[in-house]
């Protein structure tokens, strides 16, 4: 599944792993938590490509001109699962060390974006984030940069139901945070994007919920998929939600690679997707990590507690009940587009992860 080639002149190695492979063997909740199957470093140091390494080069010039009074002790190092967008840098100055994440945006909008999100809007929350630290531009591809506060190089362990309530109760004091903002006006929101009613976010862009009804019309009548005509009225009802829920400030991308370990609980990081829409989307990401009921008590007790009290506690629930169905409902079209597609996810994956979520489908109606 994993292989490192060695080079013989220089016993630097190159890791590839093989993603089908992955996605047959695992559990999904373990490929989200990657960190469980990619590690974080090798036993030898990764043998950079010519591009890589001219890329690590205009960076350290950047990092040297942007924080004069800084030692770079420890220059740019690839991430082992990105090796050529994401590097990490020691800075020190009189024996005080900082540590940063150098890492290049996905698209001009996505830079825009964060760089907007980092410097207006998280000012104003409480939960843990890095810190904006500064923006540069490579001059061999005109690529944009963004340096952050390292706060952390681990993720949150989702096998741990202690780190499970935490990241729980922390997506719920993010959620209050943004409830309080949109609440009080505290800063003008409108560079945020906004589902529109109708669409959801799949493949990390938002796209029409008339793709998943055709992707599940196809399936209807393959014995294969299980999918009964019922589940197209349930898929109606999770739209009604999604239109009719009120509308906060999401991160847009709580999958579990993406809640950190730091120095005092656990932080947040990459926000490249936030966006205004329905709590449900934000939930749906770290759901299907839950093990029991009284687990989601810990985001719901964070939404409850004054002066944030704007939701009732049974309206809370209702987000999280179709938060489930929302996450049923994206990995079985996803399943569904990988097959027709010609990318079959394996027998194992539909077993761990396709059959649970069929059922919890036709035993749901939330209203």
């Amino acid at each position: 599944m994993f292989t490192c080639q060695i080079s013989p002149l220089t016993c630097q190695g190159v890791l590839s792993y093989d993603f089908q492979k992955i996605t047959e063997s695992y559990p999904l909740h373990s490929i989200l938590n990657c960190t469980n199957l990619l590690p974080t470093t090798l036993a030898c140091p990764l043998l950079l490509r010519p591009k890589t390494m001219n890329t690590v080069n205009e960076i350290t010039s950047h990092i040297k001109r942007l924080f004069p009074e800084w030692l770079l002790s420890t220059p740019p190092k690839p991430f082992t699962w990105a090796t050529t967008k994401h590097f990490r840098a020691c800075l020190t100055n009189n024996d005080t060390p900082k540590d940063i994440i150098i890492r290049q945006s996905h698209s001009d909008q996505a830079y825009q974006l964060e760089s907007f999100f980092y410097q207006s809007a998280l000012p104003h929350f409480t939960v843990r984030t890095p810190k904006f630290l500064a923006t540069f531009k490579l001059a061999s591809d005109s690529s944009k940069w963004m340096a952050l506060e390292n706060i952390g190089n681990s993720t949150a362990d989702f096998t741990n139901k202690a780190d499970r309530i935490a990241s729980l109760a922390l997506l719920g004091t993010f959620h209050k945070n943004s409830i309080a903002l949109i609440k009080n006006d505290t800063v003008d929101l409108k560079p945020l994007p906004s589902l529109p009613n109708g669409f959801i976010p799949f493949g990390g862009k938002f796209i029409s919920a008339q793709y998943w009804r055709d992707l599940l019309t196809k399936a209807l009548c393959l014995p294969d998929y299980h999918i009964e005509n019922k589940m197209l009225d349930l898929l109606d009802k999770l739209l009604l939600h999604l239109a009719e829920s009120p509308k906060i400030v999401l991160h847009g991308d709580t999958n579990p690679t993406n809640i950190v370990r730091a120095k005092d609980g656990l932080g947040l990081i990459d926000f490249e997707r936030v966006l205004i829409g329905p709590p449900s989307l934000d939930l749906a990401q770290i759901i299907q990590q839950v093990e029991s009921n009284d687990e989601l008590d810990y985001y719901l007790a964070e939404l409850q507690d004054p002066p944030h009290k704007y939701f009732p506690a049974d309206q809370v629930a209702q987000w999280i009940k179709w938060a489930k169905v929302f996450d049923c409902f994206y990995w079985i079209c996803y399943r569904i587009e990988q097959n027709i597609s010609g990318k079959k996810l394996g027998d194992d994956w539909r077993k761990n992860n396709y059959d649970p979520m069929i059922k919890h489908l036709n035993e749901s109606d939330p209203a």
